[in-house]
């Protein structure tokens, strides 16, 4: 990867300034310092993240840069405020390996210089980006980290994404892909533990830790993370992000699936926005109640779905009113009296209301899972104005 960051120097060189380099997929691999104009797209690549989901789907699409063999000109749209010089990366079988990006506001890299850069990148990253590709490829979700996973009695899956800490500073140094640098990291923390990981769509990294019980075990694995942490931010990422991490319960043998992955980053998503929040977040350790709670500080509710029970009582004859009944008596910690005076209702209605509910639901308020689960759903419901 130094050799990457090394030969995007030397094309940014060529031209007088900063390089991007995507993989295939769009996923930042490696970049210069960045000087001059920001717009959203560059911001995004400063923190480490691919560009929005809709940028990319209109560069697809419209801008059609899968199919393209030559450099082209990007024109300024909602997401990328700042004309650029596209440049396609293709491997000697002319396929596909990546994307060179130029920010150009004033469109001055144009004919004989822009195709010379154009044939600059063909021979300086044709082979590199495909190699990288080729890593990526072997290593990918669907391949190494269940094949690592399956091979050792435990391991465990992480989830690690790089958030703001301080003043950005764009110029603060070349930088390289989170997950080949954090998986480096990693393996010379903890040579005995084997390592794989993967890229997600949205820049989080996924990988997997796995060998021995006790070599996953939280004692050790604290250590080994802490380690993996200050190679980061000697080396690969700039001083104004850090890494954060989610870590699943120990598993046995069997490869990660998507659940538990979208678990992982649902808690990071929940804690992203806490500046002085710790480093590394263990699923065992977040209480249910207070993922939720900081998901709506996040997210409004809006990535969680009402549990089907809950949602079969709002749907019903009178489910507003019975779901509303219950959701005060819950909110009030079961006291009938204060749910009563809250509702101004006589307790025989009260009553009455809960009995349809958990008739409704199939959910007994007697059970402190159940009930649990259900005021969850109705807080939910609430979060996103069905209630």
């Amino acid at each position: 990867m130094a050799d990457l960051t090394h030969t995007l120097g030397t094309l940014a060189g060529l031209i007088q300034r900063p390089v991007a380099l995507d993989d295939a997929r769009m996923i930042p691999i490696a970049s210069t310092p960045h000087h001059g104009l920001i717009d959203g797209s560059r911001m995004r690549l400063l923190l480490g993240r691919p560009a929005e989901p809709s940028v990319r789907t209109r560069l697809l699409t419209e801008k059609r840069i899968n199919d393209a063999h030559h450099p082209q000109r990007i024109e300024p749209f909602p997401g990328l405020e700042l004309g650029r010089v596209y440049v396609p990366v293709r491997d000697r079988g002319s396929t596909l390996v990546g994307h060179v990006w130029v920010i150009d506001p004033d469109a001055s890299l144009t004919g004989d210089r822009l195709r010379s850069f154009g044939r600059s990148v063909g021979d300086l990253l044709a082979d590199p980006a495909a190699a990288h590709t080729q890593q990526a490829r072997d290593r990918s979700d669907d391949g190494g980290i269940p094949r690592v996973a399956g091979a050792h009695p435990a391991h465990r899956v992480l989830v690690v994404r790089a958030v703001p800490d301080g003043v950005i500073d764009p110029a603060g140094g070349a930088r390289t892909g989170l997950g080949d640098a954090l998986a480096g990291e990693l393996r010379r923390a903890a040579g005995d533990l084997a390592v794989a990981h993967g890229t997600l769509d949205d820049g989080d990294v996924v990988l997997t830790l796995a060998g021995p019980a006790d070599a996953v075990a939280r004692p050790r694995l604290d250590g080994v993370l802490a380690r993996a942490r200050d190679g980061l931010r000697a080396g690969a990422l700039p001083p104004y992000l850090v890494p954060r991490f989610a870590v699943s319960p120990r598993f046995a043998p069997g490869g990660p699936d998507r659940p538990s992955v979208d678990a992982l980053r649902d808690i990071l998503m929940a804690f992203e926005h806490r500046a002085e929040g710790p480093a590394v977040h263990y699923a065992e350790d977040v209480p249910a109640y207070e993922l939720l709670g900081e998901l709506r500080r996040s997210l409004g509710g809006r990535a969680l779905a009402v549990p089907g029970d809950v949602r079969a009582l709002l749907e019903s004859p009178r489910g507003r009113t019975l779901a509303l009944t219950l959701k005060v008596f819950l909110d009030s910690g079961g006291n009938h009296k204060q749910a009563t005076e809250s509702l101004n209702v006589h307790r025989g209605t009260l009553y009455y209301r809960l009995d349809q509910a958990a008739e409704l639901t199939g959910l007994s308020l007697h059970d402190g899972v159940a009930r649990l689960r259900l005021h969850f759903g109705l807080t939910l419901a609430a979060l996103r104005g069905e209630l």
